[in-house]
């Protein structure tokens, strides 16, 4: 069964508050998912944009995530993931600010073709003869005067 996403859960906005990388609302609810369901912790550290998320899959190993570049150093980022460790932090970080609604950006309208006029029929009739004749086969000069006479 296919899902069907509403156009506000595609449109892109910030996985960390502020931050460069964006993401369809629909994946970060399912790596936030992903993050409950394997009990991951937020851990702040000594810099204050960076912060330490402990490993679902590894017990143990701590993920550094960085809020100011908006990475981590999983191996779900490096292959181009939106890892479940900056989700994590997105939404320990939106959970302690004031609640902000985001707005959509405006989108930008293509400027609209100019109207074409229709063609006069004396033009697309000669248009067409035109291409009846290029289509067809031609005949050696010789042939043209002999039938001709």
């Amino acid at each position: 069964m296919v899902t069907q996403y509403a156009p506000a859960d595609i449109t892109p906005i910030p996985v960390i508050p502020g931050g460069p990388l964006l993401a369809p609302a629909y994946r970060i609810e399912a790596a936030l998912a992903r993050a409950r369901a394997g009990g991951a912790r937020v851990r702040r550290s000594a810099d204050p944009a960076v912060y330490l998320v402990s490993s679902v899959s590894r017990p143990g190993l701590w993920h550094r995530v960085d809020t100011a570049r908006a990475t981590c150093d999983c191996e779900g980022f490096a292959r181009g993931y939106l890892c479940l460790h900056l989700a994590a932090v997105g939404s320990a970080l939106r959970l302690a600010a004031p609640p902000v609604r985001l707005l959509p950006a405006p989108v930008a309208s293509a400027p609209a073709a100019p109207a074409r006029r229709p063609v006069p029929g004396w033009l697309a009739e000669r248009r067409a003869v035109q291409a009846r004749r290029a289509t067809r086969a031609r005949r050696p000069a010789w042939l043209a005067r002999v039938l001709a006479s």
